[in-house]
């Protein structure tokens, strides 16, 4: 009796071994490796940053700076390549594919950008071309805005605006508790470096508690 449920669990097993092998073999077939790069159609150079989707599916992929992809697609599927650059193009993968892996070297052209039109119209007179000239604002290159925004007296500025942050009230929160246990019992220091009783100072002082009030002048008259 043993034997015989030993041998039936074993042809079970089998079964559904031989079963799921089958499945998997019947989805995996239809799915490939899609692989490549992307590169331009003149110059054969590599285009960094392209989109290549799947229509119809949620899924993609972007090229990296070499211009190289990678996407899980199907057989007859269509794939998608766009940027910004260049014109939209599409590639259908063959679907008598023997192979589970596919490669290409996909180029894309170029596309035009056209431009807001310009008026050239003359200058009246020599007068209003000097006018022109000296009050014109030329346009600042990234160059210029980063040096400008680097300026050593720019940045002093905007730090003295900046309030701290949080592990600057962290740490000053930490030394003055432990100034006030290092002096507790004792007699109180002054505090001309406490940072939190600056605060409280200028806080008392725009809310006008320092300011001399008549009534009280007048009760002590």
């Amino acid at each position: 009796m043993k034997i015989k449920t030993i041998l039936s669990l074993l042809l079970l097993s089998f079964s559904q071994i031989s079963y799921s092998q089958k499945d998997t073999s019947k989805i995996n077939k239809h799915y490939i490796q899609f692989t490549g790069i992307v590169v331009t159609s003149d110059s054969i150079q590599p285009i960094p940053f392209a989109s290549i989707s799947v229509r119809n599916k949620p899924y993609g992929d972007y090229s990296d700076f070499n211009g190289k992809f990678s996407v899980i697609a199907e057989k007859g599927d269509t794939i998608v390549f766009s940027h910004v650059q260049f014109k939209k193009s599409f590639f259908i993968v063959p679907d008598t594919l023997p192979e589970f892996k596919y490669h290409i070297i996909h180029a894309m052209t170029a596309d035009t950008i056209y431009l807001d039109g310009t008026i050239v119209t003359p200058v009246p007179n020599r007068a209003t071309f000097d006018q022109y000239f000296l009050t014109v604002e030329l346009p600042q290159d990234k160059l210029d805005i980063a040096r400008k925004n680097l300026e050593r007296e720019e940045l002093k500025e905007q730090a003295m605006k900046m309030g701290m942050d949080e592990k600057e009230n962290y740490a000053a929160f930490m030394r003055q508790q432990n100034t006030y246990q290092y002096q507790r019992g004792m007699a109180p220091t002054i505090t001309l470096m406490d940072p939190f009783a600056w605060a409280r100072f200028f806080e008392a002082w725009k809310r006008g508690d320092f300011k001399k009030n008549p009534m009280k002048a007048n009760d002590k008259k």
